[in-house]
């Protein structure tokens, strides 16, 4: 009676055996020698490799663009020391971390481009860290450009999340460019790109940040020897320098659609400047926007300390505003313990603004 089932087991065991050896690639190969004409439904299986969350330069790839273009979405690219020549494009959310900004420096080779492009239509988060980047050429400006905008150390474009911490970034037309989505996009309406910057360098480039509909946040760093330094709608400037640019320190300005909080300035070098801070809200709709300025060190600036955009606050270089015969809306200003002298056309324009109580030390 168990003889059957002992049978029915062995030829499985042959059929299998057989149907192995048939598929063996010797025997796969002989066979279909004899039948050329035969469809090949499979040719081969491949086996994919899994996204890697963490990549090395250079031992795992040549170049951070390799390196990024391999890392798993979300994962971490570590930079060993060196020179490496490339312009970088980062379409995904990752952390990008070198040795030390002093080891690694990363020089743009084409001159239009940023050095970092960073760009995404869809909420995004980006951490840069322990790098130099810089250019031994500038954009020639008889040639039409191929970027907009051209020579730009790192350009962020969209909804994104960005740290920069321990950075330098040198000789570029602007260091850090930062703007929203530039097609409309109304479920990514009100959300404005985030930028942090610690311990971070810009110095000797055209401008060190321009940022449009964007809140950015300075901590510790030093922002000098610029034309210009920060641009933008929305700052918190903490603990930092901000000294020898030309034409101006801070150019905090608010464009939106009704009273924003503009941001804070707080126990700040802004000295040595060619403007310290200038302040406006060129449209209607923004006035009575507001911001902090407390335990600021302004002095030694060119033209102003701190001036509201009036007319009454003329500068050696007109202001674009001013010249269109434009000036700001009333901005309020809190704050106080901030140390003012020596500024050249004056501390405070105009002076008779209403200026809070204890503004100046």
């Amino acid at each position: 009676m168990k003889f059957i089932p002992i049978a029915k087991l062995g030829l499985v065991l042959i059929l299998i055996g057989a149907l192995a050896g048939f598929l063996s690639p010797q025997s796969t190969s002989a066979f279909m020698a004899t039948r050329p004409n035969m469809p090949i439904l499979i040719s081969r299986i491949e086996v994919l490799q899994p996204e890697r969350f963490v990549v090395r330069v250079p031992e795992d790839y040549p170049t951070i663009q390799a390196a990024i273009d391999a890392v798993a979405e979300g994962g971490t690219v570590l930079i060993g020391p060196g020179l490496y020549k490339e312009n970088v494009q980062i379409t995904k959310s990752l952390r990008l971390i070198g040795v030390s900004q002093e080891q690694v420096r990363i020089q743009a080779v084409d001159d239009q481009k940023p050095g970092f492009y960073v760009t995404s239509k869809a909420p995004m988060q980006i951490y840069l860290q322990g790098l130099t980047l810089f250019r031994e050429q500038l954009p020639d400006f008889k040639e039409p450009f191929t970027f907009i905008p051209p020579g730009a150390g790192v350009f962020i474009l969209g909804p994104i999340q960005t740290i920069m911490r321990q950075l330098t970034i040198t000789r570029q037309v602007s260091a850090v460019v930062i703007f929203p989505l530039a097609e409309y996009n109304e479920e990514l309406l009100r959300f404005q790109p985030q930028a942090v910057l610690e311990e971070v360098e810009l110095v000797r480039n055209g401008g060190a940040v321009a940022a449009v509909s964007a809140q950015v946040t300075i901590v510790r760093s030093n922002i000098a020897e610029n034309e210009g330094g920060f641009m933008g709608d929305s700052l918190y400037l903490i603990r930092s320098t901000v000294r020898k640019n030309r034409f101006w320190g801070i150019d905090l300005r608010s464009s939106a659609y009704g009273p924003q909080y503009m941001g804070a300035l707080n126990d700040n070098d802004i000295s040595e400047n060619g403007i310290g801070v200038i302040l406006s809200t060129i449209s209607e709709d923004a006035a009575h926007s507001w911001l902090w300025i407390n335990g600021n060190k302004i002095t030694r600036n060119q033209e102003y300390g701190i001036m509201i955009l009036k007319k009454a606050c003329p500068t050696s270089l007109p202001h674009p505003e001013l010249a269109l015969g434009k000036e700001s809306a009333f901005i309020r200003i809190f704050g106080g313990g901030n140390e003012l002298g020596e500024n050249l056309k004056g501390d405070l324009c105009p002076a008779d603004y209403p200026w809070p109580p204890g503004f100046r030390k």
